[in-house]
């Protein structure tokens, strides 16, 4: 009963830090709704100690090997979904990048509690871990004029 709560709980935490995410309007805001959505949740804490109990109980390993892939599917959808709502450039694929934010929150999250650090500075680490994961249109676009500059300024050197 335990895992299948904690199974239930991560998935409605993912669920909740998705509809955060979607009044962001650049991936900086959007990486950091999702860290700041998943940080102030106990959510992630309680399915790692399933998982250990599960590492006991075999029987269990099927709900929760479920619950991973879909974490990771709806993330990878949630996240393509607003790349092309948002006509982002994603450095990584998106399931990708679902499978690294998922695996860096339930790291950073334990070590976190395990120093009993706050929400706040849990979400920090997880921001500084995560790094870029996007840039928007905009934002492209002026990293190729200064790509461009620069080569042509090498090219005359």
């Amino acid at each position: 009963l335990f895992v299948e709560c904690a199974c239930r709980e991560l998935l409605y935490l993912a669920r909740a830090t998705e509809q955060a995410a979607l009044r962001a309007r650049t991936p900086r805001e959007y990486t950091h709704a999702l860290a700041e959505t998943v940080t102030a949740s106990d959510s992630v804490a309680f399915f790692a100690e399933a998982l250990t109990l599960t590492r006991r109980r075999q029987d269990l390993a099927p709900l929760v090997e479920r619950t991973i892939e879909r974490l990771h599917s709806e993330g990878a959808r949630a996240y393509a979904s607003q790349v092309a709502r948002h006509g982002w450039r994603s450095l990584r694929a998106p399931d990708e990048s679902s499978r690294r934010f998922w695996a860096v929150a339930i790291g950073v999250i334990l070590e976190g509690y395990a120093m009993g650090r706050s929400p706040e500075a849990l979400c920090a680490e997880m921001l500084r871990v995560l790094g870029e994961q996007a840039k928007s249109t905009g934002e492209a676009t002026r990293l190729r004029l200064v790509d461009d500059a620069a080569s042509n300024s090498n090219e005359e050197g």
